[in-house]
């Protein structure tokens, strides 16, 4: 009912008496009432998720300036749940003893049924008590969505009325949130115990090594290993002990099909803990040295004598070859390393090295056109200590960086006497490298995250995590189906990265959940800016944010066509938002463009 009902994100349609919305992805899609709830009020919705990635739908309330209050189911397969979070403007918070493990299956029908009294949420799931919560921020008039994130589902109803002064809600229940509470302290109070005997261990450990390793007497190595085996057993009983309680809190939260399992688990803990305890009476002479790296070997006597010869303390004096290896590599006197540096800089800026061959500057390879320029950023570089920012900044910043890319008005005698443009009268179109073409679309849709560090993320998260594509893992078995469509890296090879037009290119672009769901962000954020402005100007800005051009008439008038048309027929398949899904595919086309993916 549209005078009920606004249509947010998403793709909204109706069928046969149910409401159905298809989209998936990382956009949160909604329907939102025009008018405010009640401040008391009890929701009711009756859903069916059939699939999608994160699987979640639900109901949010308080809903206003970017605040809201959000109680959904998730059938997320590893860890299906109801969840309450909030959001006050600083970010969703899902606070503690505001969750439920519960199985959650898809194309199964579920009614969730939300009560609010004042700070006091009550939630069911198919009319039976799941969940009680005070809320700890304060209420405020706003609208009510219902939603899906990452989730296709059936909305079979959804009723909104105010709460009766008759209705009891259950308070909150303090001993759940204690016994969890006391139970998650346990388990961080014994871990904090182990660890703090850690360090103990380390030092008799490193202590009994040497005292191994330098002939000390027996009597004192004896000593030092038995004060190293006891040090040992003590730590062993802390580990044993901060297993027990973390298996007690995994049985106390486990849902009922997991309980033998978790049970299983606690018994086999408590056996190792009494064993490690019966251990300790009598540690004897057993404990772990510290295994240190492995000295380069000196000569073929030590290399084939084994490991075990070169273990331990290394000697106070180094020899001093790596560190003249190291000068003779950055000497000014052996110019190739800087070279080769100036080389590769050039090939990522300019699209085509100054010298061809990137992985050989020997006797056997050409002799480049261009040498007294690659000579000249040589010594640049070194009198410039090293410094690579200056050497970017003076590329980017020259005039051979700016040309254009096209050769169509050029003189004929130009383009005959250069066509591979070797003495860089022009700009070299160049394809952009894999990880770029992720990073653009994530950027433009404003969701790349420019955190700097930490550690690398399965590949198979790149459509989730939208961190720089740098930080994902990259392996010969491991890598991204988004980027391995294009320029990717060779886990081999890292001189040069080989350009490719390929068919699985465009169909990664246009079909891609990553794709579409950038596209889609793209389009929202143009509209967001526009506000009610009309096709030519958002296909004017489209042009100037995905390609970075401005569009020509004939693009502009085929572009105008094109979303009439789209309207049109969306329109006539009851689309609830013809004009905004239209701009979308309007969005997703240009991401297509060749000139999308193309440098020039």
């Amino acid at each position: 009912n549209d005078e009920l009902w606004e249509t947010g994100p998403g793709d909204w349609s109706y069928r046969e008496g149910n409401v159905l919305q298809a989209q998936t992805g990382a956009t949160r899609c909604y329907l939102r009432t025009r008018s405010e709830h009640p401040a008391d009020f009890i929701a009711r919705l009756k859903v069916r998720v059939t699939a999608g990635g994160w699987r979640s739908v639900g109901i949010s309330f308080d809903v206003v300036n970017g605040h809201e209050k959000l109680v959904y189911l998730s059938a997320y397969a590893p860890d299906p749940k109801l969840q309450l979070m909030y959001n006050m403007g600083q970010g969703e918070v899902f606070p503690a003893g505001a969750d439920r493990h519960r199985e959650v299956d898809l194309n199964r029908s579920y009614e969730l049924t939300v009560s609010v009294r004042g700070p006091l949420v009550n939630v069911a799931v198919n009319g039976q008590h799941a969940l009680a919560y005070a809320l700890p921020v304060p209420r405020e008039a706003g609208r009510l969505d219902v939603i899906t994130f990452d989730a296709t589902a059936e909305f079979d109803s959804v009723e909104v009325r105010e709460l009766s002064p008759h209705v009891k809600l259950l308070p909150v229940q303090p001993g759940d949130t204690l016994a969890t509470a006391e139970s998650a302290l346990l388990v961080a109070q014994r871990s904090l115990a182990a660890a703090a005997l850690r360090p103990a261990a380390l030092r008799t450990a490193h202590a009994a090594d040497l005292a191994k390793f330098n002939g000390s007497p027996q009597e004192k190595v004896t000593q030092l290993v038995r004060d190293a085996a006891f040090q040992a057993r003590k730590f062993e009983v802390a580990l044993a002990a901060a297993a027990v309680a973390r298996a007690k809190q995994k049985q106390n939260t486990a849902m009922p099909k997991d309980k033998p399992a978790a049970e299983k688990e606690l018994t086999a803990a408590e056996a190792n803990l009494k064993q490690a305890r019966h251990t300790l009476r009598q540690p004897g002479e057993k404990y772990t040295s510290l295994r240190v790296s492995v000295r380069a070997a000196n000569g073929y006597g030590e290399k084939v004598a084994g490991d075990d010869t070169r273990r331990g303390p290394f000697p106070k004096v180094s020899t001093g070859r790596r560190t003249a290896l190291a000068r003779w590599i950055a000497s000014p006197d052996n110019p190739l390393t800087a070279r080769v540096a100036v080389n590769h800089i050039w090939l990522r800026h300019f699209g085509q090295p100054l010298v061809e061959s990137v992985a050989d500057f020997g006797q056997r390879a050409d002799r480049p056109l261009q040498q007294a320029l690659l000579d000249w950023l040589a010594v640049e570089l070194m009198e410039n200590n090293w410094n690579m920012k200056h050497l970017h900044q003076l590329m980017v910043t020259s005039r051979t960086y700016q040309l254009r890319s096209s050769a169509v008005a050029a003189e004929a005698a130009t383009r005959n006497a250069d066509p591979q443009n070797e003495s860089f009268w022009r700009r070299t179109p160049q394809r952009m490298e894999s990880q770029v073409v992720r990073d653009s679309l994530l950027h433009l849709a404003g969701v790349l995250d420019n955190t700097i560090g930490g550690p690398a993320i399965a590949p198979d998260k790149e459509g989730e995590i939208f961190r720089r594509s740098l930080y994902f893992t990259h392996s010969r078995d491991k890598r991204g189906a988004f980027v391995s469509m294009f320029d990717d890296a060779d886990v081999v090879l890292c001189y040069r990265r080989v350009e490719s037009i390929v068919p699985q290119q465009a169909l990664a672009l246009a079909n891609s959940k990553l794709a579409l769901s950038m596209a889609r962000r793209i389009a929202s954020r143009l509209q967001e800016k526009l506000a009610s402005s009309g096709d030519k100007v958002f296909i004017k800005a489209a042009f100037e944010t995905v390609l970075q051009v401005q569009p020509s008439p004939e693009e502009v008038a085929a572009c105008q066509e094109m979303l009439e048309k789209s309207v049109a027929v969306l329109t006539s398949k009851r689309h609830p938002q013809p004009a905004v899904r239209a701009r979308e595919n309007l969005v997703q086309v240009l991401v297509n463009h060749n000139n999308f993916v193309t440098i020039r």
